[in-house]
């Protein structure tokens, strides 16, 4: 004993130790990770003095199941001083940052005396048996899990377009935390620094020229994670029927009239033609702040085409009837000419008997001489009387 006491009082008038509060550090290695049911972090322990090894106590104001482990996730609570540990904490009860306390009590050389008050008729005393000590404290653990991300796209659904200025709510599953955002010009928002856990992301407020999405989208957010969602709106739209008429009697439709469909600009969209039934629908255009022009371009030979240009403003969801009238043609009327009398018809006169010609008679043939006989007795015909008409005489006295 006396021989220590010499060795430590040369220590104490010769020696180069100063002497100093001996403390125990706590210092992170690397960040902490996701695993499967827990996060775990890594820490190594440092004092200001030689320590040769070091064990951990109580775990306060962690987490209900967190426990400290080795680098292999292996519950150990004592260590050497060139060891690391872990501290694991469960997924599930992890909603806020970490802000707890370790117990660390490290075995360092500091030369520990122990002073020793005797009775008083006797001396006191101290002792000494081993160059280290314990050196207790109790050490901060901070640790920050704020750090999920959510992306949030916003675009047109048939357009592809992204769309800017509409809001979005993003609440945790158990209402306690809660952010708003709106979409930038490329129809992004960045819910930042989020805690792990469940999510749901709603449409607020949309663009007047399309219907807000109801559609609530539930996000699972993880730990230094970024979750990307793409959100589509859908624009309002409407569309027009034509029913074409004869102007004077509704009854009658108009069938092979064609329209002509214009937007704001006079820039044509579609030809419509009327059916059998003269009916024809437009396709959906449209509907919020927008007008549309319709002309008709062509109607039927017997009518008078309807040059007026209607003006047209669509409602979403509905179809828009317009009833067109188109008015005949007038066609000035053709006397009537009186039909003639009928002539009456000329009885048919009976057939005449057939008279029956006897069959010629035989001649027989005369000789010459006797036919210049009766020739020359041919009768003579007497010279026609020649009257002369003669002036008269006056009368006499004779």
């Amino acid at each position: 004993m006396l021989e220590c006491l010499k060795q430590l009082v040369n220590i104490g008038n010769n020696g180069t130790t100063e002497m100093n509060n001996s403390y125990l550090n706590l210092e992170k290695v690397g960040e902490m990770i996701e695993g499967q049911s827990y996060f775990y972090q890594e820490y190594k322990v440092n004092s200001n003095i030689e320590m040769s090894s070091y064990s951990l106590g109580n775990l306060n104001n962690l987490p209900q199941g967190s426990y400290v482990a080795n680098i292999n996730n292996i519950h150990q609570e004592e260590f050497y001083s060139n060891e690391n540990f872990r501290i694991l904490i469960p997924k599930d009860k992890v909603n806020d940052n970490i802000n707890g306390q370790i117990e660390i009590v490290g075995k360092c050389k500091n030369y520990p005396i122990f002073y020793g008050e005797a009775p008083s008729d006797k001396q006191n005393y101290v002792l000494t048996y081993d160059s280290y000590g314990d050196v207790k404290g109790n050490l901060e653990i901070n640790i920050d899990i704020n750090n999920g991300i959510v992306k949030v796209i916003k675009k047109d659904e048939n357009e592809e377009k992204y769309l800017e200025g509409v809001s979005f709510e993003l609440v945790s599953e158990d209402g306690k935390y809660k952010y708003n955002g709106i979409t930038d010009i490329n129809g992004e928002i960045y819910f930042e620094n989020l805690f792990p856990g469940k999510y749901i992301l709603r449409e607020v407020e949309g663009l007047k020229e399309y219907k807000i999405c109801e559609e609530e989208f539930e996000i699972e957010v993880e730990y230094k994670s970024i979750k990307e969602i793409v959100v589509t709106n859908e624009l309002k739209l409407g569309n027009i029927k034509i029913i074409k008429l004869d102007k004077e009697n509704t009854d009658i439709k108009l069938s092979e009239v064609i329209f002509e469909l214009y937007d704001e600009n006079m820039e044509l969209l579609e030809e419509l033609i009327t059916d059998e039934n003269g009916e024809v629908e437009s396709k959906f255009y449209p509907s919020e702040n927008k007008k549309y022009y319709l002309k008709e371009v062509k109607t039927n030979d017997e009518y008078i085409l309807n040059e007026e240009i209607i003006e047209i403003k669509l409602e979403d969801g509905k179809t828009l009837e317009y009833k067109i009238e188109n008015e005949k043609i007038e066609v000035p009327e053709i006397p009537v000419i009186p039909e003639e009398p009928e002539i009456p018809i000329k009885p048919e006169l009976p057939n005449e008997p057939e008279i029956e010609v006897p069959d010629e008679p035989i001649i027989e043939e005369i000789p010459e001489e006797v036919i210049i006989e009766e020739v020359l007795e041919e009768p003579i015909i007497p010279e026609k009387e020649i009257f002369v008409e003669t002036p008269k005489l006056p009368k006499t006295g004779y």
